[in-house]
């Protein structure tokens, strides 16, 4: 029995051309075919696959969100984000949140097999060009976390709460509110509440 891949992307040409090509392989074995996160997440549940090759855009959830989800269920799957993506930014999220790869779907079929090989060996890999000038130093900087109390203001701010309504909701001061709320902006790099919801949804901080 080859590696146990689980395909999670919505287009369904691609999805069902790149199960194609890895089932030829080998060394592989495709298991599942997802085109949401809620599928997949069913899915993941019945076959328990050693790699998943996951898009960052899905009609439900984005594929970070899926990844964070996935990452606390047992046993832990390798994670290899395919998007057509190739900011470092959205590299340093996936690896942030626990994929071990990245590659951009102007890859070749070699290269995903060889990063299918790798990731499942427990090696971390990704697109070359993506770490190359200002991206390296953007990917290399230090990663930025929310703390869990974040995490809580946050999911309020999304659902348009004041911080007067936050903190008798959480039953703390409106300045503790009021700190949070600007941590959370400034790890965002966000001018308003509502770029904030839209850059944590975007890094799988926040579910839709």
């Amino acid at each position: 029995m080859g590696i146990r891949v689980m395909l999670v992307d919505d287009h369904c040409l691609f999805r069902e051309g790149t199960a194609q090509l890895l089932s030829a392989e080998p060394a592989m074995e495709v298991v599942g075919l997802a085109d949401t996160a809620a599928q997949a997440m069913a899915l993941f549940k019945e076959i328990h696959p050693d790699v998943m090759i996951v898009d960052i855009n899905l009609p439900d959830q984005n594929g970070f969100y899926l990844v964070r989800e996935l990452s606390t269920q047992t046993p832990v799957p390798k994670f290899l984000i395919l998007s057509g993506y190739d900011d470092a930014k959205y590299v340093r999220t996936a690896f942030q949140i626990g994929a071990s790869g990245f590659l951009c779907k102007t890859c070749s079929h070699q290269e995903l097999v060889q990063a299918i090989v790798n990731v499942y060996a427990g090696q971390m890999v990704f697109s070359n060009h993506l770490l190359s000038g200002n991206n390296r130093t953007a990917f290399f900087s230090t990663p930025v976390q929310a703390t869990k109390r974040e995490l809580e203001v946050l999911a309020l701010v999304s659902r348009g709460l004041s911080n007067k309504q936050i903190a008798d909701h959480m039953y703390v001061s409106e300045r503790t509110v009021h700190y949070h709320v600007g941590n959370i902006l400034s790890k965002l790099d966000a001018g308003s509440r509502m770029e904030a919801v839209i850059k944590a949804k975007e890094a799988g901080w926040l579910s839709d």
